[in-house]
């Protein structure tokens, strides 16, 4: 299991360092990391008394951090190349 986690990681850190990473895009990557981070430590107390699609997001590191770049790339990449701005 811990030589599968490695790997996967190994590989996922090398997909990162390939890419073009422009600020928009580490700003991104980064702060999704550090919300999925944060929400890990958030007692499992708490989640339970939030609706079931908040527990899943809040109470789920990789949901969140998937949900928060899907809207930081939104806002961001997708905001800043929309016709007549």
């Amino acid at each position: 299991m811990v030589i599968i986690l490695g790997t996967i990681i190994f590989v996922g850190v090398q997909l990162i360092f390939a890419m073009e990473m422009t600020e928009t895009k580490k700003l991104i990557a980064g702060f999704s990391m550090i919300v999925g981070i944060c929400f890990v430590f958030i007692p499992q107390d708490v989640t339970q008394t939030l609706p079931l699609l908040l527990q899943f997001f809040i109470g789920n590191p990789i949901g969140s951090t998937v949900m928060m770049a899907i809207v930081l790339n939104l806002i961001f990449v997708v905001g800043l190349k929309s016709p007549g701005k």
